[in-house]
């Protein structure tokens, strides 16, 4: 993946994470500006630029966001297709004898 930073005076006032997943998609996130710069248009900006980039790859662009996200995203042309979901619980030792191979491998790196 990279990261865009869009700087101002020479700081950092927004940030956003781009990453081709290997398929269709391309993921846009960790999409962040500084408080003091949010409401004029950074983060509207680096996330048009991350979509730019992955549009420019043949990728279509997609967001994982919070709910209170979403109206944002809309004004940025993005449309919810799904919901997400999350992992909240579970152990390899769940998966038997396979689960704890896997502990192993990762353990191993």
């Amino acid at each position: 993946g990279h990261t865009v930073t869009l700087e101002r005076d020479g700081k950092a006032v927004s940030a956003a994470a781009v990453t081709d997943c290997g398929t269709r998609y391309g993921q846009i996130s960790y999409v962040a500006t500084l408080p003091e710069y949010e409401g004029q248009g950074y983060g509207r900006a680096v996330v048009y630029h991350c979509a730019g980039w992955l549009r420019e790859k043949n990728l279509i662009p997609l967001v994982a966001c919070e709910a209170h996200r979403e109206s944002f995203y809309a004004g940025l042309g993005f449309r919810k297709i799904s919901e997400v979901t999350v992992f909240t619980g579970g152990s390899p030792e769940a998966a038997g004898e396979v689960g704890r191979m896997a502990k192993r491998q990762v353990k191993a790196g």
